[in-house]
């Protein structure tokens, strides 16, 4: 009885440990996302005022 709680416990540790790194990946790419979309508004901005003054 007490080893199967252990396990248990060791094994909901190790979700948790799992779910916390899944997590972190999908803000990283969560982020690198945003990023490229900012970017990429920003160059066509950038590129649309410059095509004016030319």
């Amino acid at each position: 009885m007490i080893t199967s709680t252990i396990m248990k416990m060791k094994n909901m540790k190790e979700l948790n440990t799992f779910q916390a790194k899944t997590e972190n990946k999908n803000n990283k790419i969560s982020t690198i996302f945003a990023t490229l979309i900012i970017f990429l508004a920003a160059q066509s901005a950038y590129a649309q005022t410059a095509s004016k003054n030319i």
